[in-house]
């Protein structure tokens, strides 16, 4: 059985992560607003550490906060709901719950991280 949801789980991720990237450059931008001019020299060439800590580096927070996104919407279908409580009778880690909580521990760790190595980047980007 397919789920629908499930098909646009990478979207999700994706539209955090580029809401990640999206704010980390805000933030650099409003710090030195004389390189919003220079955004493709700032961005071109080799990706360089500042780039790493901005951009990539946040694809790892984008990931719990992606799949408890997605977790939540399919939670709002009541068939999904139910085809999903019926596979998960006896597994501990399966059911909604215990997948959301799951989720959560790793999204209090990852975020932060996330976010922190964005505004180090977002500081040091062009400097």
């Amino acid at each position: 059985m397919r789920l629908s949801g499930t098909s646009s789980l990478p979207s999700r991720i994706g539209l955090c992560w580029v809401a990640f990237g999206k704010f980390f450059w805000w933030l650099h931008v409003s710090i030195y607003p004389a390189d919003s001019a220079r955004y493709k020299a700032l961005m071109g060439g080799s990706m360089t550490f500042a780039q790493f800590l901005m951009f990539l580096l946040p694809a790892f927070a984008a990931l719990p906060i992606g799949f408890i996104t997605s977790n939540a919407l399919m939670w709002l279908v009541p068939p999904a709901r139910r085809a999903v409580e019926e596979k998960a009778k006896g597994r501990k880690w399966a059911t909604f719950r215990g997948a959301q909580m799951g989720l959560f521990k790793a999204a209090l760790v990852l975020v932060p991280i996330g976010v922190a190595s964005g505004v180090l980047g977002a500081l040091l980007l062009g400097r």
